[in-house]
């Protein structure tokens, strides 16, 4: 996959240089805040257990804005590096928002939150009514069904404005597909990710546009 997302200084979790985060991205992978980077004066270590109790009270204060009618439950665990969080209960789809921008939203609160003040900054996840994992395979089959057009006809595609963390996804999804590649082109809100054929791949130049 060709890299045109990856912000300079960012190296860690780019597998193969493929996927990378984003200059303007917001929400789902957050420069400041990843593990690695220089922790800011007067961080301490907190254990990953207490920083999983801090999401999930920060949590809870967010979501007590919205009109929910009753206050859902929250399931909270936590891996080396990142805090999941899914909120469970009546309404909660309220939580997801256009596009799930309002869960992005809320997750980068959480993030900036629970990381203040701390070295062992730790990435959060937020979800709700398994919103991320059905968006994962609805992107990852439309990214699919895009990159077989776009071989076929030998001519690059390009799909809706997507979030960086959507654009993240599709760029996941291709970036082991040998004969295309991916680039994020225009500038926020309307950048979008852009399927291209690999160069050296065979081109049908019959087909109209």
């Amino acid at each position: 996959m060709a890299e045109h997302d990856r912000p300079d200084g960012d190296d860690d979790e780019q597998p193969e240089a493929k996927g990378a985060a984003e200059p303007d991205e917001e929400t789902a992978e957050f420069r400041g805040d990843r593990p690695g980077h220089e922790a800011e004066p007067g961080a301490r270590q907190v254990p990953p257990a207490e920083l999983l109790e801090k999401a999930r009270g920060l949590c809870e204060e967010l979501v007590r804005f919205f009109p929910l009618g009753q206050m859902p439950s929250i399931r909270a665990r936590h891996d080396e590096e990142t805090v999941f969080l899914q909120i469970e209960g009546d309404g909660s789809g309220l939580l997801i928002g256009k596009k799930g921008q309002t869960l992005d939203a809320l997750q980068y609160l959480l993030q900036r939150m629970v990381n203040r003040n701390v070295s062992n900054r730790m990435r959060v996840e937020l979800d709700t009514e398994n919103y991320r994992s059905r968006r994962r395979s609805q992107l990852s089959a439309l990214a699919r069904k895009v990159a077989d057009e776009v071989r076929a006809s030998g001519r690059a595609q390009a799909l809706e404005p997507m979030s960086p963390t959507e654009r993240r996804l599709v760029h996941l999804a291709l970036r082991d597909m040998p004969d295309v590649v991916t680039e994020s082109e225009g500038a926020p809100p309307e950048r979008y990710v852009v399927i291209r054929p690999r160069a050296g791949q065979p081109q049908d130049d019959s087909a109209e546009d």
